[in-house]
């Protein structure tokens, strides 16, 4: 008896320290079913995708959630075709304003009664928005560089030119 009620105390104290980590992580974390349905979800998605409530964004399907519904089923078929997790980068849903971009990770558990999928969320939407900038900033280096290209040739045309009629001159 004493036994079985450490156990009980082990078992207890091992779901709290889960329960805190899984709440607080910096990542957003979602387990999913087969059907789509969000069974578990922590504070740090719900916030990323900018839901009032846990509660709220578990009512939701799974599917909902992308920007393009498709890719959730291209990476649920990822994932069942093999043992190691799926990942991309894409655009989520974000209640009230433009979608965020997202690193997804997604492996499967297999449970005793059921399969979950266990989701891993990091925005990436300010990386992605850097990442625009600097494309932006080399194009318009390399146009610069082709303008100064241009006008160095313009100049070497002149100095040459200039340079014919002092000689012509003289």
């Amino acid at each position: 008896l004493t036994w079985t009620r450490e156990a009980e105390r082990v078992g207890r104290e091992a779901e709290r320290r889960f329960r805190a980590f899984f709440d607080t992580s910096e990542v957003g974390v979602m387990h999913t079913l087969r059907d789509r349905r969000l069974v578990e979800c922590n504070q740090t998605l719900v916030d990323l995708l900018g839901c009032d409530s846990r509660q709220e964004l578990m009512t939701m399907e799974a599917d909902r959630l992308f920007e393009d519904p498709t890719e959730y089923a291209a990476l649920m078929s990822e994932v069942d075709r093999g043992s190691q997790p799926a990942e991309r980068d894409l655009a989520l849903w974000r209640r009230g304003a433009k979608p965020i971009w997202v690193r997804v990770s997604v492996k499967r558990l297999d449970e005793p009664t059921r399969t979950v999928s266990e989701w891993s969320v990091v925005d990436i939407t300010r990386q992605r928005q850097a990442e625009a900038r600097a494309a932006g900033l080399r194009a318009e280096l390399e146009r610069r560089q082709g303008d100064r290209g241009a006008l160095v040739q313009e100049i070497e045309g002149f100095a040459e030119k200039s340079a014919q009629q002092l000689v012509d001159a003289i």
